[in-house]
């Protein structure tokens, strides 16, 4: 995972600290919200991104605004990431990037189908990836 954190970090005009809050909040996220075996399967064809994931927990909710009207779930718990990072000074241009970049990552190590099936049922997620 360090050598995608470095490649992402580079190519957004990140430092690399963020670069890894960033990827493992993602990871976080599709872990929580993915469906449950393609995210184990492909977390496994993803050396160190299971842990990286654990090292980020989910990020507070907002109150008030768009995230009460949602009422949770798996939307507010992408919007709530993708507001967190925006709080660590990622614009959303940024965060689109490194999603991108995760993904491409995932499906060069896992193949297409295994990805799609991990990710197809996060609603709202096509947006900031």
């Amino acid at each position: 995972m360090q050598e995608l954190i470095s490649k992402l970090a580079g190519e957004i005009g990140i430092d690399e600290r963020t670069a890894e809050k960033a990827t493992g909040m993602i990871l976080s996220l599709l872990q929580r919200n993915g469906d449950p075996g393609a995210v184990a399967s492909l977390m496994e064809k993803l050396p160190g991104a299971a842990d990286l994931a654990g090292n980020f927990t989910k990020p507070a909710a907002a109150s008030g605004g768009l995230f009460s009207m949602i009422g949770g779930g798996s939307t507010g718990d992408a919007l709530a990431t993708v507001g967190a990072l925006q709080a660590d000074g990622l614009s959303t241009d940024q965060i689109k990037e490194i999603g991108g970049g995760i993904l491409s990552y995932a499906r060069e190590a896992a193949g297409n189908d295994l990805v799609n099936r991990a990710i197809g049922n996060i609603p709202g997620l096509s947006a900031y990836l």
